[in-house]
């Protein structure tokens, strides 16, 4: 028990020193002399001599081990590959939405220690919003991915970036001393990145500190053509046509399952692009160019009519797939042609339209303002197609809006799942939504499941719904088939023994 409370006391003293710095030492003077008016000589000494112990202990112990800690309230440091799908997500915000995004490479000297790492890694990240994402990438190199959102202008990253640059500027108290840092810093928009990808702008921010470098330590610059940057965009303009009738770019699907039951409850189709030279090209590497070479709408066509094609698929094989999910962007919306281009495919196939679910990212239901959208969806609700408003909680969409729009299902995005078999804080944000889309009447599905403990939480919360890597991953439609197959005779083997 002693141990317990000591370690917690300890663990404390340190989230005080490491957060706040040796500014906090100014209050000891005023302690001692408070000791002393209580009592007297002896708490005085008590007091002078064993609060600098207490700190130096603080300091230079070993930090308690993980199982007797509790929650901390400040915010880790994310992992690399959670830097990398935040900026994968942003940078498909932009791309469907028009919403921009930022990355943001600070270079601290001198080089942190762990703690330090830590330490600074907890302020960059209580300076952002949540949703924001921090990783370091080498001993001295801190990465922001900045969500995006519509009113994210050169002027507002300027400042963000100024914002963490004078985050790491403030003395960090650890390990028994106060260090002082600096961080150059280089970032850049969606909007002014070489090329619309996750690589390009992350590459973009990295080029920006290297030019802050060479200025001299403290510097800030932002990403400049002149900086330099080349992608693969340039030659993927020009095969985006080719590569769209000779079937290189095709729907791969994932399913998703009733949370509940575990059953199939439907697949999502994402768009992937096989080719030839480079192999599977992520799809923020490839939309852009789509756009860029005309071709968007062929591209959407191609997804539909394949999507529909793969559920004719599943029915004649004798697979239960209730219905597929397309993903459709907000040049898609504002076409008053969708509505029928949709009703042409389902008859075309002979489907029923409750078989097909529109997803249509947050980001562009929260602009609110283009009646298009709102109509274009409305009447292919009325058709009897399901819509789903895809990554929920990261666009920023009032309820208002929210009534305004025929929705079935709202699905959550990854970054509510992430931690909330362990954040409390996460977990209460998660019921809060679960209870707004109840009381609205939309069903839930959550996204980016990746363990058994996270899927145990969403049950137990009551999700409607589940998607994400831990439970299956996407897939082109032939390995699909042998993958369901193979999962319902693994559900039937688990029923039967109990």
């Amino acid at each position: 028990m002693f141990r317990l409370l000591f370690n917690d006391l300890l663990r404390k003293s340190r989230a005080v020193s490491d957060g706040v710095g040796s500014p906090a030492l100014a209050f000891v003077p005023a302690l001692t002399l408070a000791s002393f008016w209580w009592g007297g000589e002896v708490a005085l000494v008590a007091v002078a001599l064993g609060l600098p112990l207490f700190i130096i202990l603080a300091g230079y112990l070993p930090a308690p081990p993980r199982s007797l800690q509790r929650d901390v309230k400040d915010r880790p440091l994310d992992s690399i590959a959670r830097l990398e799908t935040a900026l994968d997500q942003a940078v498909t915000h932009y791309v469907n939405g028009s919403k921009n995004s930022a990355c943001v490479d600070l270079v601290v000297v001198p080089q942190p220690s762990p703690r330090q790492a830590a330490a600074l890694g907890s302020r960059l990240k209580s300076s952002l919003r949540f949703g924001d994402v921090v990783a370091q990438r080498g001993q001295s190199t801190f990465t922001a991915c900045i969500q995006a959102t519509e009113n994210l202008t050169d002027d507002s990253a300027w400042e963000i970036a100024r914002r963490l640059q004078r985050a790491v500027a403030r003395p960090v108290f650890a390990e028994g001393k106060s260090q002082a840092f600096q961080a150059t810093v280089g970032y850049c928009t969606a909007r002014n990145a070489p090329d619309v990808t996750a690589s390009s702008v992350l590459e973009a921010a990295g080029r920006a500190a290297q030019a802050a470098q060479r200025q001299g330590v403290g510097i800030l610059r932002s990403y400049e053509a002149s900086m330099g940057g080349q992608t693969l965009h340039g030659s993927l303009v020009q095969e985006v046509q080719i590569a769209l009738s000779n079937g290189q770019i095709h729907p791969w699907f994932q399913p998703q399952f009733d949370a509940k039951t575990g059953k199939l409850s439907g697949m999502e189709a994402l768009v992937r692009w096989v080719h030839p030279a480079h192999g599977t090209v992520p799809p923020n590497e490839f939309l852009s160019a789509v756009r860029q070479a005309g071709q968007w709408d062929v591209m959407t066509d191609l997804m539909l009519n394949k999507s529909l094609d793969a559920l004719v698929e599943m029915d004649r094989c004798g697979i239960n797939v209730p219905t597929v999910g397309v993903n459709f962007a907000q040049d898609d919306l504002t076409d008053v042609n969708l509505p029928d281009r949709i009703a042409w495919a389902l008859d075309r196939t002979g489907l029923n339209p409750d078989r097909l679910t529109v997803e249509v990212l947050e980001s562009v239901v929260a602009g609110g303002t283009d009646g298009k959208v709102q109509e274009n969806l409305k009447r292919i609700s009325m058709l009897g197609c399901r819509i789903d408003l895809d990554d929920f909680g990261t666009g920023h969409a009032s309820i208002a809006s929210l009534r305004d729009y025929s929705l079935h299902r709202v699905k959550i995005d990854r970054s509510y799942i992430e931690e909330i078999d362990g954040d409390s804080n996460q977990k209460a944000m998660f019921e809060t939504i679960l209870m707004m889309a109840n009381r609205l009447g939309f069903d839930t599905l959550a996204e980016g499941v990746e363990t058994q403990d996270q899927l145990d939480v969403l049950r137990a919360l009551g999700c409607g719904h589940v998607q994400g890597f831990g439970l299956a991953k996407p897939m082109p439609l032939m390995d699909l088939e042998l993958w369901l197959a193979d999962h319902a005779t693994a559900t039937k083997r688990k029923a039967a023994n109990g």
